[in-house]
């Protein structure tokens, strides 16, 4: 995607509709939604930005919960054990549903909860693969 993007000012609209057409075409792509939201409130549609923002997080801990439960004693037991993504989750959607939204903190978070929760699988699949290991050395 990066070597669709340049700076050039005839490529200024151009994230919007990567993000846009992914999001479109499946209501349920939790990342597009959420990188969609963070592309639109950078541009000034902070409006739009937050509600697609507010969809891709709400899906984010859908899925995560969707996981942890259904896969409960496989490799759902090792997606968000803490519940660390899950509780940012519900701090940043309650960020973005107040009155006097911090935009900076705001954007930083979903950021930081995008990029965990893109890293989450191979965090579970490592911790996951380290125990199958401890219990063949028992």
């Amino acid at each position: 995607m990066s070597a669709e993007l340049s700076t050039s000012s005839d490529n200024i609209h151009k994230p919007k509709k990567l993000w846009s057409k992914p999001a479109a075409d499946r209501t349920n792509n939790e990342l597009a939604n959420l990188y969609l939201g963070l592309t639109l409130m950078r541009m000034g549609d902070r409006q739009k930005g937050v509600e697609d923002l507010q969809a891709g997080m709400k899906g984010v801990a859908q899925f995560i919960n969707y996981v942890t439960e259904v896969f409960r004693y496989q490799i759902g037991q090792y997606w968000d054990p803490g519940y660390t993504l899950r509780n940012a989750v519900q701090r940043t959607l309650v960020a973005a549903s107040g009155g006097n939204i911090d935009w900076q903190q705001l954007i930083a978070d979903a950021e930081w909860i995008g990029m965990n929760f893109e890293q989450e699988p191979d965090r579970a699949n490592f911790q996951q693969i380290q125990d199958l290991m401890q219990q063949g050395r028992r």
